[in-house]
């Protein structure tokens, strides 16, 4: 069994890393989109099924959108980002849309 397969099915230890890779990848995002894909990669290949790897990838995009809005907000910019429209979709849209693209990895066998 390889290292990858024992923390899929320790439930501790699967927790233990999947907020690790969230933790980091939300670090990363800070700086660039790409962490999303990146995250939704790693979060994928420790999720025990494809179901759980896609409900993971959709927490963490979900969570990346929080803590992007607390940014805007900080800088007291979140009234002039949320009256964007299509800008708002897509601020949606990428870390929704390359979280979930990158979870399948977890079908890669």
């Amino acid at each position: 069994m390889s290292r990858l397969e024992t923390v899929r099915e320790s439930p501790l230890a699967n927790a233990a890393a999947t907020a690790l890779v969230v933790a980091l990848g939300l670090g990363l995002a800070l700086f660039h989109w790409s962490a999303f894909l990146a995250g939704g990669v790693a979060i994928g290949l420790l999720a025990p099924t494809v179901k759980r790897a896609l409900a993971n990838a959709l927490g963490f995009a979900l969570g990346g959108i929080v803590v992007f809005f607390v940014q805007l907000w900080a800088a007291g910019a979140l009234s002039v980002a949320l009256a964007s429209g299509e800008l708002l979709a897509l601020m949606l849209a990428i870390p929704i849309g390359l979280s979930l693209l990158g979870s399948l990895a977890r079908l890669i066998r």
